[in-house]
């Protein structure tokens, strides 16, 4: 995936408010994809609130913890 692609700029509120729903292995695939967006304040608030949460769940598995750091 590029850099900012245009395709997912309009999913990003989306993707980080379905974050928390998703299991392990789309949750560390939809940390990859936001990590190469380009945030806005707001956004990046959010994602490191969601980043957050998912850091504090010990029985999540590694990778999980790992992309959320």
């Amino acid at each position: 995936m590029k850099y900012n692609y245009i395709r997912v700029k309009k999913y990003l509120r989306s993707i980080i408010t379905s974050l928390s729903l998703k299991s392990d292995g789309y949750q560390r695939d939809l940390l990859r994809i936001l990590y190469r967006m380009k945030l806005s304040d707001k956004n990046e608030g959010l994602i490191f609130d969601a980043c957050i949460r998912l850091w504090e769940q010990i029985g999540k598995a590694p990778y999980v913890r790992g992309y959320s750091i």
